[in-house]
């Protein structure tokens, strides 16, 4: 053949490589991989067979199964990816996403009651809970509210509070899931100073049962944070804060966390939130987020001893946080709490309470500036190795995905927005490989 001709000649268009793997080669047809280009699906090829008497593509049926076994409806299925929604900030910042920072006023008088129930709680189960959104009937939760332990009143009320004030409720009335809506979905943290397990690594939250079967990212429309405890641990130590990066999955995952606005001035890249008891924390539910145990990060406890006014907990020296995730289209495996656990957790406490259409007022933000790299940067570990389906992410000897960021300056304040300002000063996404030197 003539040497221009070949050069001109096309790739061969073939079968692509899921029909290959699924369906014919389910079939015993030989196949052979070529490589990557144009490609086109054969499942029209494909008459119902004995194998798959009511659908041609063996690979159209296993994903129907797999969702079925999920949860969710495989018939007239539409989900709402992205929501649009006016979120509410501050006038001191131009943080891009939105996110509220709040006080529970009606709660701090309740928080060691709320923590015996959260030790109660995770003696018996460390997954996550569900509690539907309320339609018109009262039906749509597992028993009257008056019968829900406090945890999920506290639940439902965020819930409440937030669908409303985001406008989602045509949204999340129309839920893709067999049996429900939308709602929330809760669990609790408790940690204590010096341990192991201490540290929230970096992550997304997201719907954990779909991505790994799918390798699929469903994420909540919103993400909350609840603080039962002061943010310390004792005299000396101070518990880790909350950190909310300005940056999603689907942005790129090496270089600089951050945007520009039209005039290509940095916007705020992190958002700092301290514990106190009652404070609430939302934001988009799609952020890069955690609670890295790192001491640059954390601060000073003698600023938070001398404003508590006396007042102590009995749970000194324990950091418990209540999680409330907002889902419109509701992730897959997600149960209501059991009766079983719901009446030993209701009768871990002495008090009686309601938690009903809580009141929420708002807490002040400072922002704070980082105009030099005077400090040094910290490297920040995403989860560890086999907790998430994301690929590279860190192991436990922090291999893979991290984040490298100068630390903000000391503060008193419980919730920062820190603004680096100049390109290089920004937070890094960076992959560490065999680096003995990563900090701890």
């Amino acid at each position: 053949m003539n040497a221009d001709l070949e050069e001109q000649q096309p790739m061969p268009l073939c079968i692509c490589q899921s029909c290959a793997l699924i369906c014919h080669e389910d079939q015993g047809h030989d196949i052979e991989y070529i490589g990557s280009g144009p490609s086109f699906c054969d499942c029209a090829t494909f008459s119902a067979s004995q194998k798959s008497p009511t659908c041609s593509c063996l690979l159209q049926e296993q994903s129907k199964q797999a969702a079925k076994r999920l949860g969710f409806r495989t018939e007239g299925l539409a989900v709402n990816y992205a929501i649009e929604y006016q979120g509410n900030r501050t006038d001191v910042d131009d943080f891009p996403y939105t996110y509220e920072v709040l006080t529970l006023p009606s709660i701090i008088p309740h928080c060691d009651s709320l923590i015996d129930e959260a030790l109660e709680l995770i003696k018996h189960s460390t997954d996550t809970h569900w509690i539907p959104f309320k339609n018109s009937q009262d039906s749509s939760l597992p028993c009257s509210h008056a019968d829900l332990c406090s945890m999920e009143q506290l639940a439902y009320s965020i819930l409440q509070r937030h669908v409303k004030q985001y406008n989602l409720e045509s949204h999340i009335n129309s839920g893709a899931n067999i049996d429900r809506g939308g709602g929330a979905e809760w669990w609790v943290q408790v940690k204590y100073p010096d341990s192991m397990k201490e540290a929230i690594d970096l992550h997304y939250d997201k719907d954990e049962e779909l991505a790994s079967t799918f390798d699929l990212g469903s994420f909540p429309t919103l993400s909350t944070v609840t603080y039962l405890s002061d943010n310390i641990f004792n005299e000396d130590t101070c518990a880790a804060p909350t950190l909310v990066f300005s940056h999603m999955y689907e942005m790129n995952d090496t270089g600089p966390i951050g945007l520009t606005d039209a005039n290509g001035s940095m916007l705020p890249q992190l958002l700092v939130s301290h514990g106190r008891r009652g404070k609430h924390f939302v934001f988009d539910g799609k952020l890069l987020h955690g609670a890295p145990s790192h001491l640059a990060l954390r601060q000073n406890p003698e600023s938070i001893v001398s404003n508590r006014n006396g007042i102590k907990s009995q749970h000194e020296g324990v950091r418990v946080t209540f999680l409330v995730n907002v889902w419109v289209t509701p992730p897959a495996k997600v149960s209501i709490l059991s009766n079983d656990i719901r009446e030993k957790i209701k009768g871990s406490t002495d008090q009686n309470f309601r938690l009903e259409q809580i009141l929420m007022k708002k807490r002040s933000v400072r922002l704070i500036s980082v105009d030099s790299n005077e400090q040094s940067r910290i490297r920040i570990p995403f989860v560890s190795s086999g907790a998430t389906w994301i690929e590279g992410e860190a192991d436990e000897e922090e291999d893979g995905l991290v984040v490298s960021l100068i630390p903000p300056p000391k503060h008193d304040d419980d919730t920062i927005i820190v603004k680096y300002c100049e390109q290089d000063l920004e937070p890094q996404l960076e992959q560490v490989w065999g680096d003995s030197d990563s900090e701890e």
